[in-house]
């Protein structure tokens, strides 16, 4: 991180901690008593902002969400984190009050003055509608305050060390940052301005606790929020002429608030608001929801808009509010060439033009050996990528999600997507969908496209499959250079563990794509055929070849350390384990549960593949097992054909089988070490696809 020019991290591991020992040591609350309050650890994210609360719950009724063990490796791993900070001369971002508080506490206090927030995302009632204190109740700030002092005493070397040691000198002390987001896809229970303007107050007041041999002279406490709640619900923020925002914010005097302008390259909410009507702001990218791989993104539109922000007058256009730039994404391993051309500004003077920069990236990335040895084949592939894959529409809020992480449906794509292959003329398709039309792309080649307009969570791109012939050709040439080297420079090929994933991760991509292509025309082919007594061979002959796709893709997923369910379940368990061993099997199956639950059913089935992954035994143990019960149910004749809610049914019982599930690891699986034997595959399969690339568009010949 350091190397990468980062000098902020938010760090929020000890907040469940000191919550716990705040509720039973301060306020007397048996610790059994909080069990419906913490999440599981998969969700605190969402728990910390008070969305949800005491999801998933733990099987014994009398055991929290969180085990002892867990809590000591939080924080173990926060003082080490902490001390390493200090000497790269990292700033961090701590926990503090967020608001929230569990019914215990209510039950225990009954005359403080609470709200319930409203349903968060159709969760039950159950695991939503969090209680928050009033920021208005004296309580509030007394119990901010306790929970700060608690934290700067079990971090006290950190604070004395940063922020306290220069009390009796001239020296100014770094400012403490705390974390914390009020209303976080929440309402507040009024838009009034004088309540707007004291909940941020008194928030901002209940963080502000210092020693008593500190003064507030040489110690700055800075809040630092999300500025996502102002774009996630813009009918509450922006009414009256964005009235509830500039009260909410106006409390606060300039330099106490630090603003995370959290999807700028999006919705430039500081430019919408007069740069947060005087407070300071850090632009961030965020790209992507859910933390899928899919390779999109638009890099020139994102250096186009770091060039403008690296070299505009800061006094002439923002009154120098905007502090920093930053990254918000929902996950990592996938698209590194957007966020590394972020971190790049903080090297190169402004403008960083695309072609200059697609060499840079390529040889930081490979390494000086590798690119001396075939920079032409690297270069031409990249120079592919980046013109298609990385040129996606300003429509498109965040990576494509292939076809295949869907719940299988009829209905996953919209009725305008039609497959190429069943086209004939122009004149047929417009005839069939009015929304089609006849483009000419960059490469002035006439194609058929259909009108898509992008969204949260994309499943379609905004280019026909064809034109990823391009991309094709250049990837095949660069398999087999790496393939028909010597001796020596196949080692080296081999130990190249960015070169190895990437070639995985565009075979991936081009198969996902080619899965969704397939799907789209299984869709006409059933649909043409659904009322036949006999089952429709063709639907068969085009379902098994889907399903040997996801076969192909997780067999090369399994190279690749950090795409495999195996490696998550393991690293998720070992947070309970105490000298590699456990005395409660209850806790590994839970652990197991919450890292299996966030990246599918995501909660009680309410936000189903929001966190889809493309990993190995997750596409063939999960993702294929779906599609196969689908295909078995439609595949059928008319007659004993399921019904679509009993199809449905029969997944939904798999996908809680499957969660419920003991992941055994077996030998049989592929070592992600083994990188000659990943390179042959992705030649094989490449070969393998030709074939059926060019069966269905002969101009892929």
């Amino acid at each position: 991180m350091a190397l990468h020019g980062m000098n902020m991290l938010l760090l929020p591991m000890s907040n469940e901690y000191i919550e716990y020992r705040l509720y039973t040591e301060e306020y007397g609350i048996e610790g059994w008593r909080l069990k419906n309050y913490f999440t599981g650890p998969a969700f605190l994210a969402w728990f910390r902002m008070g969305n949800i609360h005491g999801w998933p719950p733990h099987p014994n009724s009398h055991e929290l969400s969180l085990s002892p063990q867990w809590f000591r490796f939080q924080i173990d791993l926060m003082q080490r984190i902490l001390k390493r900070c200090r000497e790269l001369d990292i700033h961090v971002i701590l926990p503090c009050f967020s608001g929230h508080v569990p019914k215990a506490f209510v039950d225990e206090f009954p005359q403080v003055h609470t709200f319930q927030s409203t349903i968060w995302f159709g969760f039950p009632e159950e695991y939503t509608e969090t209680l928050f204190l009033d920021p208005t109740d004296p309580v509030y700030v007394e119990l901010g305050q306790k929970y700060v002092s608690m934290q700067m005493e079990l971090f006290s070397e950190h604070f004395e060390a940063r922020h306290f040691s220069n009390q009796d000198s001239t020296h100014t002390t770094y400012p403490i940052f705390y974390w914390s987001d009020q209303y976080n896809e929440l309402s507040p229970p009024t838009d009034d301005s004088t309540y707007l303007r004291n909940a941020a107050l008194f928030h901002y007041q209940s963080m502000h606790f210092l020693p008593s041999h500190v003064t507030t002279d040489n110690v700055k406490v800075v809040w630092v929020m999300q500025g996502w709640l102002f774009v996630h619900m813009q009918s509450f923020w922006m009414q009256d002429g964005q009235r509830p925002i500039r009260a909410y914010l106006s409390g606060l005097a300039k330099g106490q608030l630090l603003l995370l302008d959290l999807i700028a390259e999006k919705q430039h909410i500081a430019k919408m608001t007069s740069d947060f009507f005087g407070h300071e702001y850090i632009w961030c990218f965020l790209h992507n929801f859910g933390g899928d791989v899919g390779m999109s993104g638009n890099l020139h539109n994102l250096l186009t808009k770091l060039n403008e922000l690296n070299s505009h007058d800061q006094s002439d256009n923002d009154n120098g509010l905007l502090t920093g730039i930053g990254l918000a994404m929902e996950g990592t391993n996938q698209n590194v060439i957007l966020y590394h051309a972020l971190l790049s500004t903080v090297y190169v003077a402004p403008p960083l033009q695309l072609a200059k920069y697609r060499k840079w990236f390529v040889q930081s990335r490979y390494g000086r050996d590798i690119w001396q040895m075939a920079a032409h084949n690297i270069s031409a592939l990249w120079e592919q990528l980046i013109s298609l894959m990385y040129d996606t529409s300003p429509n498109y809020w965040s990576v494509i999600k292939p076809v295949y992480v869907r719940h299988p449906t009829l209905q996953i794509v919209p009725d305008n997507i039609v497959s190429l292959a069943t086209i004939t003329d122009v004149e047929q398709l417009q005839s069939r969908h009015r929304q089609a039309l006849l483009f000419q792309n960059k490469y002035k080649q006439k194609h058929i496209f259909f009108k898509f307009n992008g969204g949260f969570q994309p499943l379609w791109p905004d280019y026909p499959f064809r034109d990823l012939r391009a991309v094709y050709d250049q990837w095949m040439k660069w398999v087999q250079v790496c393939l028909e080297s010597d001796s020596k420079a196949m080692a080296l090929l081999s130990e190249s563990p960015t070169l190895v994933y990437d070639l995985i991760d565009i075979t991936r991509e081009l198969l996902g794509y080619w899965f969704g292509e397939l799907y789209v025309l299984y869709r006409e082919l059933w649909t043409k055929h659904k009322h036949n007594a006999a089952p429709c061979t063709q639907c068969i002959a085009v379902s098994s070849s889907m399903l040997d796709i996801l076969d192909d893709i997780d067999q090369l997923l399994s190279y690749c350390k950090y795409q495999r369910l195996d490696v998550w379940i393991n690293e998720a368990i070992n947070c309970v384990l105490e000298d590699n061993r456990t005395t409660n099997d209850e806790w590994v199956r839970f652990m197991e549960f919450n890292a299996k639950n966030l990246i599918t059913r995501w909660g009680p089935n309410i936000i189903a593949d929001y966190g889809s992954r493309q990993w190995h035994g997750l596409v063939g143990g999960y993702y294929k097992k779906r599609w196969q019960i689908f295909f078995d149910r439609m595949n059928t004749n008319a007659t004993t054909r399921l019904s679509t809610i009993e199809i449905n049914q029969k997944i939904l019982a798999f996908e809680s089988s499957w969660e419920q599930k003991q992941f055994i690891s077996t030998n049989s699986w592929r070592k992600y070490d083994q990188h000659n034997n990943a390179l042959s595959n992705i030649l094989r399969v490449s070969k393998k696809y030709q074939s059926q690339f060019i069966k269905y568009f002969p101009s892929f010949s």
